[in-house]
């Protein structure tokens, strides 16, 4: 990523995309949000911000992230409830990203 994208190969994109990091977001991420909405763009603003990065793909691509779990899915729930419940700090991925878009 990073700076210095092609202004022509920038206009050919008619899809969802999504830019990552925060020198491709302050470069190309105007053009496309008003040339093809807020819906079909998707933003990644960190460094190796894996959540958002994981969000935004498994959104695009309709993965469900609890598929790459290899535990059973409700305990992976609870896990994820007792996470919350204890107020954790940890970034975790929404388990329904690949239903709704998260950022």
């Amino acid at each position: 990523m990073g700076k210095g994208f092609d202004p022509l190969e920038i206009e050919r994109i008619k899809g969802p995309v999504l830019i990552v990091g925060k020198c491709a977001i302050e470069e190309v991420s105007d053009k496309l949000l008003s040339r093809l909405g807020k819906r079909k763009v998707y933003l990644s603003g960190r460094c190796n911000d894996l959540r958002a990065t994981t969000e935004a793909m498994c959104h695009l691509s309709k993965v469900n992230p609890m598929k790459f779990v290899t535990a059973n899915p409700l305990t992976v729930l609870e896990i994820l409830i007792q996470a919350n419940l204890h107020r954790t700090h940890a970034k975790l991925v929404n388990p329904a990203c690949f239903i709704l878009k998260m950022r």
